[in-house]
């Protein structure tokens, strides 16, 4: 007695187990029904004293099978990212005209006023926000005083134009002073796209990436309002 199953039992065997692995009969048809041709042909010219094992050729149809699905799989995928990429394009379309928060300190002064914010780890006995010029000369000072812990908005506007940046020291209950994160408001004036990455041109700060945003809130005509 042997394990091959002979003749038509063969074709109908592997007909009946095609059948019950098919889980969308209407997909990949065309592929399918070839493959099940080649095996009905090679079940016709086998020679019989050599038959083929219908076993072995189930394992071919499995891993047919798994090939077209994964086939699918990165199709969906696919679809999937396009989606996300679109809808990420659509979400930062909708910031231009609006103000975001993103932690730099430095930005291009052209006039108007500029609105920024510092982190407070913890209280400190005095605050103050250097103003500081291309070449790192300072050109004003503002001294905020004792604050608590948390967000600490401030402003400031000058006659200096040009390259500046802000830099935050706290004063520790030592004495010692240590330096302070800086976040900017700035208006998005427009949005670039390319490939997966989306970047936002931002009035007087320049380019920044969405993914660097802290915050988005309502435009302020006072923000950096001078393009």
């Amino acid at each position: 007695m042997t394990n091959s199953i002979g003749g038509s039992n063969d074709i109908n065997y592997l007909q009946s187990q095609l059948t019950s692995t098919r889980t969308e009969a209407s997909q990949n048809q065309l592929d399918q029904d070839a493959f099940m041709q080649l095996l009905i042909a090679q079940m016709k010219n086998q020679d019989p004293t050599a038959p083929i094992d219908a076993n072995e050729q189930l394992v071919q149809l499995a891993q047919f099978s798994q090939v077209e699905g994964l086939d699918k799989i990165n199709a969906k995928m696919e679809e999937l990212v396009s989606a996300q990429s679109s809808a990420q394009a659509l979400q930062a379309s909708s910031l231009v005209g609006r103000t975001v928060t993103v932690e730099t300190s430095a930005f291009d002064y052209r006039g108007g006023q500029m609105n920024a914010q510092v982190d407070l780890p913890s209280s400190t006995g005095n605050l103050e926000i250097q103003v500081l010029d291309q070449i790192g000369r300072e050109v004003d000072r503002i001294s905020l005083g004792q604050e608590s812990a948390g967000t600490i908005n401030f402003n400031w506007s000058g006659d200096s134009r040009g390259a500046h940046r802000f830099v935050a020291l706290a004063t520790e209950a030592t004495g010692d002073t240590y330096a302070v994160p800086v976040y900017l408001n700035a208006n998005v004036n427009s949005v670039s796209l390319s490939g997966n990455s989306t970047t936002l041109n931002l009035n007087s700060v320049g380019p920044v990436a969405l993914a660097d945003v802290r915050a988005i809130t309502e435009s302020t005509q006072e923000n950096n309002d001078v393009n």
